[in-house]
């Protein structure tokens, strides 16, 4: 990978990850929640690793979106991990009150579906700052078009899983007061985890059913992404260089500006014009 490939090899990753969470999708409908991959996320992180280590090779409102990205990813992360820690310590204390064969309250799952909106919207808003200042002006649409039916998805799955929630938490809550009510002790624990199991199945069963519309958002973002990766593989999209840096425009090598003969094909600098000037300047204007 050379110093001006990070971007080019992160947009293929990140094409990957959607790719990968579209097929998961479609899996986890078929199988009715039941079967659930999880590899894309993988990819996506070490996507936006390597955007931000490339993120000086397109001009500086580039650099500056990618780093926005990055910060909301982080606050993305820190805002969720920080929840889960939260709800972690609710359902211990959860557990601790079924060990005491006191009654149970499983309400606090509701709080699952009412913080999804605001990942939904972080994540949207972060898919757009990576890689806005790449696009072309379809690409800018289809962008936008991501963010909206991402925010759009997230508020209708949230709606959804509220709703299945308020059907699904009483039957487990029912579920496991009536062994603590009337146990056989010795079989408690074997016989909530089997029945706890089926409610469970049932409950991402229904999830899924609406989960696969993701589909639709992300298959633009893959296009969206797919633009500014053709335009760098055509070189539509060149890398702006370092003020010590020149591209030859016989071959399109980089090498040090004070060379006149390029040590890659051996053309003369001098009988080519250096179009380094008309990059930076048509890069301004992303």
């Amino acid at each position: 990978m050379g110093n001006t490939d990070f971007t080019k090899y992160a947009l293929i990753l990140l094409m990957v990850g959607i790719i990968l969470l579209i097929v998961e999708e479609i899996i986890l409908f078929a199988s009715y929640g039941q079967f659930d991959l999880s590899f894309s996320g993988f990819f996506a992180l070490i996507g936006l690793i390597l955007m931000f280590l490339g993120r000086k090779e397109y001009g500086e409102k580039h650099r500056k979106f990618v780093i926005y990205a990055g910060v909301i990813f982080l606050i993305t992360v820190v805002f969720f991990v920080i929840y889960f820690i939260g709800l972690f310590v609710t359902i211990m204390n959860a557990v601790e009150v079924i060990g005491d064969q006191q009654p149970v309250d499983l309400g606090f799952f509701h709080s699952i579906f009412l913080v999804a909106p605001i990942g939904g919207f972080l994540g949207a808003l972060y898919q757009f700052f990576l890689v806005y200042h790449l696009e072309n002006e379809t690409g800018k649409k289809l962008l936008y078009m991501v963010f909206f039916s991402f925010i759009i998805f997230t508020l209708a799955f949230s709606y959804h899983g509220y709703q299945v929630s308020q059907e699904w938490i009483p039957k487990v809550e029912n579920t496991i007061n009536g062994y603590i009510e009337d146990p056989p002790l010795f079989l408690m624990s074997y016989s909530i985890e089997n029945d706890f199991e089926e409610l469970t199945k049932e409950f991402y069963g229904k999830l899924s059913m609406i989960g696969v519309f993701t589909i639709v958002p992300n298959i633009l973002l893959l296009i969206a992404i797919y633009i500014p990766y053709k335009r760098i593989s055509s070189g539509e999209l060149q890398t702006v260089l370092p003020n010590h840096l020149k591209r030859c425009n016989s071959c399109g090598r980089v090498t040090q500006k004070e060379y006149r003969l390029c040590p890659y094909c051996g053309k003369t600098f001098d009988n080519y014009q250096n179009i380094d000037s008309v990059y930076q300047q048509n890069y301004r204007n992303y």
